[in-house]
């Protein structure tokens, strides 16, 4: 393990990672809405669906290089039969880290890789016509994303934010950033 952590540091130096606006303890908030890919097993066909993610994320700047923080997303999408429907609702809470890539940033745009580590709790419900209310409560393995996101900033503390992710809880996310300092 530590083998691989002195890899990534080095490969970090090298490419001249460095955190985002660093002051010691500034914190950067991000407010956003983005999209996920969902498919769901139906009774005859596979559904795919592209529901809106609302997240939020808070960032503390740890060192020049380098930024923690923690983000919560959630979705909410209806699937609609014939004599049913059904309603799916996600929270994935986690873990981010953030590295801001200096080689393409500047004081006006921040680019940065990160990633985030997370976990989701489902709750389904499917409301039969006639019958009773159905009600399902899932959790989810731990979710593992990679980022990659940029400030476009209007003014010292405040940006438009864009983040790429892949795999999930979402792929595309678009917000307001604002720092503290």
């Amino acid at each position: 393990m530590k083998k691989y952590s002195l890899s990534f540091l080095l490969i970090s130096m090298f490419l001249g990672l460095q955190a985002q606006s660093y002051i010691p303890r500034n914190i950067g908030i991000t407010a956003g809405v983005g999209a996920n890919l969902h498919a769901y097993l139906g009774v005859s066909e596979l559904l795919l669906y592209l529901p809106l993610v609302y997240n939020t994320m808070a960032d503390i700047a740890i060192s020049e290089t380098f930024s923690l923080g923690v983000g919560g997303s959630y979705t909410e999408f209806k699937e609609k039969g014939y004599y049913s429907t059904t309603r799916f609702q996600r929270l994935n809470v986690g873990i981010r880290s953030s590295f801001l890539i200096k080689y393409f940033s500047s004081e006006k745009f921040h680019l940065y890789l990160g990633s985030r580590v997370g976990h989701g709790f489902w709750r389904v419900t499917n409301s039969a016509t006639p019958g009773p209310i159905k009600d399902y409560f899932n959790t989810s393995p731990v979710t593992f994303q990679a980022y990659l996101g940029m400030n476009a900033f209007i003014n010292r503390k405040m940006a438009i934010n864009f983040e790429f992710g892949f795999p999930g809880p979402y792929f595309f996310q678009m917000g307001m950033y604002v720092k503290t300092k």
